[in-house]
């Protein structure tokens, strides 16, 4: 059955709606790595996320950092959410909230940003961005197949590109962080992106159709 949207009441945001799964079967499918089910969650609430981000950041990049690292943290911590203790939108509206803040921090602390985004990321590994960066269906697909493609790096590049995508570090600053060279994150960086760049060379096989 397709989806329709609706006003919510308690975000005030216009958000998909799915009559075959509700929030809380989604999340217990993501919990269980289930990327249709991320895609579905992704694609209802992506509009108020972002809507909600911009709010208080007031910068649509800063907004689109912010929603990639609330969806990362949905698809590592989806186990973590209690239906008992308050509504799936409650939950993500307060992940928001928190990840918004901490960009206002970072932003205010230092005036460079890292290596780049979730979104740079998929695009520097293809050769392909987004026309739209606020084009829901791409970016689902985007942020699904990044994660799914880090996930599958060996550890020592996994740990370097969560920090420099997800985290907004510098290189110098996951030298400090890691106590590993400086070199051998540059060189390790390189290799994991040369890996990503295979793994997600199908969006670039889609973007050309």
């Amino acid at each position: 059955m397709d989806a329709d949207s609706r006003t919510n009441p308690i975000t005030g945001f216009t958000v998909m709606t799915d009559p075959d799964f509700d929030d809380v079967d989604l999340l217990k499918r993501i919990s269980r790595g289930d990327h249709q089910a991320f895609r579905r969650f992704f694609l209802r609430h992506y509009r108020f996320c972002i809507q909600y981000a911009y709010r208080i950041v007031q910068d649509p990049a800063g907004a689109e950092d912010v929603v990639q690292d609330v969806f990362l943290s949905v698809w590592t911590g989806a186990a973590r959410f209690q239906a008992s203790r308050a509504r799936a939108v409650t939950w993500l509206r307060t992940i928001v909230h928190h990840r918004a803040v901490d960009h206002i921090r970072r932003a205010a602390k230092e005036k460079s940003t890292g290596v780049g985004s979730l979104q740079d990321l998929a695009a520097s590994a293809t050769g392909v961005a987004a026309s739209n960066p606020f084009q829901e269906v791409w970016t689902a697909d985007a942020v699904l197949s990044a994660l799914q493609a880090v996930n599958e790096l060996p550890r020592r590049q996994h740990e370097l590109i969560v920090l420099a995508y997800f985290r907004g570090y510098t290189q110098s600053q996951i030298a400090e962080a890691t106590g590993i060279p400086l070199g051998t994150v540059k060189t390790r960086t390189i290799a994991a992106l040369r890996s990503l760049r295979i793994s997600l060379s199908h969006l670039n096989d889609r973007e050309m159709r």
